[in-house]
């Protein structure tokens, strides 16, 4: 009777963590959709929503990562099994989100670089025009 209380209290801890992670993920995706929708098209007063989000994705499979361990540890393997998938898809999301951070910082370097050499050229190019004319 002992081997089936065990296996219900584990089945119904990783229910429960399972649909609080889940939760908490819903909750901060819908929080930020909100303050966007709120904002009509206009800039939000607080620019820093896809900063959260991907901080609550980072921060949830940390914590699932953590918690499949401890859980584990504990000897409860059904709860650790389903922290430990939880923690795959966080993870993924949050790769994803910094990774086009990454990109978009990389894009927007890559364009100042470019610029400047842009205007390098045409200041030359001015130079050399200039000392042209005052050779003639």
């Amino acid at each position: 009777m002992t081997v089936w209380v065990a296996w219900a209290v584990d089945v119904v801890c990783a229910l429960v963590l399972a649909g609080v992670v889940v939760g908490a993920v819903a909750w901060a995706w819908l929080a930020e959709g909100m303050r966007g929708w709120a904002a009509q098209g206009r800039p939000a007063p607080v620019r820093r929503g896809p900063d959260r989000l991907k901080a609550a994705f980072v921060g949830g499979a940390a914590l699932s990562a953590a918690a499949t361990a401890g859980f584990w540890w504990a000897g409860l393997p059904v709860t650790a099994v389903t922290q430990g998938l939880l923690a795959v898809p966080l993870g993924v999301l949050a790769v994803d989100g910094l990774g086009y951070e990454a990109r978009r910082a990389l894009a927007v370097r890559c364009a100042v670089r470019r610029s400047a050499r842009a205007r390098a050229r045409t200041d030359r190019s001015r130079a050399d025009r200039a000392d042209r004319g005052a050779r003639h």
